[in-house]
């Protein structure tokens, strides 16, 4: 007998402003994301285009069940501009657990960064 695969997928594009620096000015962005998942892996990308500074932030994650609920992947997150190419790579670890209607998740990483320092990242999506 087969099991019907539940698979959710979405994708957004949104358009607005930033505000950065010290002067507090509003730069204007440009922002598409998107995201898979099925049983066996979640996939997220996201695009985020500033215009005033020129620079491209795509960053990324996949994730896969290892073990109940805990699901264990990658991430990545880089940056294109003006200046040098900032690369960032490293694990990322998560695990889903219900919070009323809601689903929510506790999600880390840790950014192995060229150009600057590393990063570490604690995450708590809820969707709706």
């Amino acid at each position: 007998e087969d099991k019907e695969v539940k698979l959710k997928q979405w994708i957004e594009v949104m358009g607005g402003g930033l505000r950065q620096g010290e002067t507090g000015d509003l730069n204007p962005i440009l922002n598409v994301r998107l995201f898979r998942s099925d049983p066996g892996e979640d996939f997220y990308a996201e695009t985020l285009f500033n215009f005033d500074t020129k620079k491209l932030n795509l960053s990324a994650y996949m994730v896969f069940p290892v073990w109940k609920k805990l699901r264990l992947g990658i991430e990545t997150d880089n940056v294109f501009g003006p200046n040098r190419p900032e690369f960032g790579i490293g694990p990322r670890l998560a695990l889903p657990f219900a919070c009323g209607t809601a689903k929510c998740a506790i999600a880390a990483t840790y950014l192995t960064r060229s150009g600057k320092g590393d990063i570490a990242r604690i995450y708590l999506p809820i969707n709706f």
